[in-house]
């Protein structure tokens, strides 16, 4: 099978993530052979950053004179069912996950349990730019920030080499989790 390679691509999808991921079924084939598991499961709704969950973990940052931003995180999810009646309040009125305000939200298995999940929009910033925005483009004060509290997403994982010595940082547990969203900039601006 012939595998085309990119050397074009637009914004995010640049030539080299296009590549990426057109080869990452090769890979991923290998990684599964090698653990003995499938190679990805998903996609599954997710509640990324949920409330009950463990706050996000920065995982890279940029210098700045000031001092350092983050610009990377880890974030921890549940997996959720969008159809299930997640709570009954004191009405009898019940509530869904799709629901603005849902009380609660049922899991339907896999959690984190530890800043675990990888965005992909997050992967390609760097030391000069964010989102493809660089920073000597923000006003003073705006900053890039993480995934917002109660995020829905769609999310895939991958197995990995699980290592006992670590147990936060992602791919260690013996799979990463990726999915997308677009983070926002935002702060105050002097």
């Amino acid at each position: 099978m012939i595998r085309k390679t990119f050397t074009h691509g637009i914004g995010r999808l640049d030539a080299d993530t296009l590549n990426d991921m057109n080869n990452a079924a090769m890979v991923n084939a290998a990684q599964a052979e090698a653990f003995n598991a499938p190679a990805w499961t998903g996609p599954y709704m997710a509640i990324i950053n949920p409330p009950s969950g463990i706050d996000v973990q920065e995982l890279a940052w940029r210098d700045d004179p000031d001092n350092t931003k983050p610009i990377k995180w880890g974030y921890d999810f549940i997996v959720v069912s969008p159809e299930a009646s997640v709570v009954e309040d004191i009405n009898g009125d019940e509530t869904f996950l799709y629901d603005a305000n849902a009380l609660n939200y049922l899991s339907s298995g896999f959690e984190g349990d530890a800043a675990v999940a990888l965005n992909l929009c997050e992967l390609n910033n760097n030391s000069t730019s964010a989102m493809g925005v660089s920073y000597s483009n923000l006003p003073e004060g705006i900053e890039l920030q993480p995934v917002p509290v109660s995020t829905h997403a769609m999310l895939w994982l991958c197995p990995m080499e699980y290592e006992a010595s670590d147990t936060t940082t992602p791919g260690k547990q013996g799979w990463v989790a990726y999915f997308t969203y677009p983070n926002q900039f935002d702060g105050d601006c002097s």
